[in-house]
């Protein structure tokens, strides 16, 4: 699969797979960016909005809104491809964004249970009530 996986910015086309996805894995009363938002930072911070792709299919994305801080607010990659390491990749391609950019923290509100441990395991840490915060590297 790592050879057919492409990590890549986000283009207008993938819009209605990922709103697909959203509508699939989300319940209807979770805070998702909404299309406008991600058009706005797919033109704005392009690098911020990255999404997974396998043989021509989008299978996931990573979106982080500059107007929050670069706070992760989306990741999600379709259930058949969960557990092949595509959000560990989509998260350290991110970060490496980010540090490029000379970001020193990135923070997430992960909702779910899984998402929390998803975070954990990749170096974040509770901060406040909901929030997750990694530092990306010491100033």
């Amino acid at each position: 699969m790592n050879k057919n996986l492409l990590i890549r910015p986000f283009e207008v086309d993938d819009l209605e797979d990922i709103e697909n996805m959203k509508k699939k894995y989300f319940e209807t009363n979770v805070k998702l960016p909404s299309r406008q938002e991600m058009l706005e930072v797919a033109r704005s911070s392009p690098d911020n909005f990255l999404v997974a792709e396998y043989l021509g299919r989008v299978v996931g994305c990573i979106f982080a809104d500059p107007s929050l801080g670069h706070q992760i607010s989306l990741v999600v990659v379709e259930e058949e491809f969960r557990r092949k390491g595509i959000a560990t990749k989509l998260l350290g391609r991110l970060e490496e964004v980010l540090i490029s950019k000379v970001i020193s923290q990135i923070l997430t509100n992960p909702y779910e249970k899984i998402a929390m441990e998803f975070f954990e395991k990749n170096g974040y840490k509770k901060h406040a009530i909901g929030l997750m915060k990694k530092y990306l590297y010491r100033t």
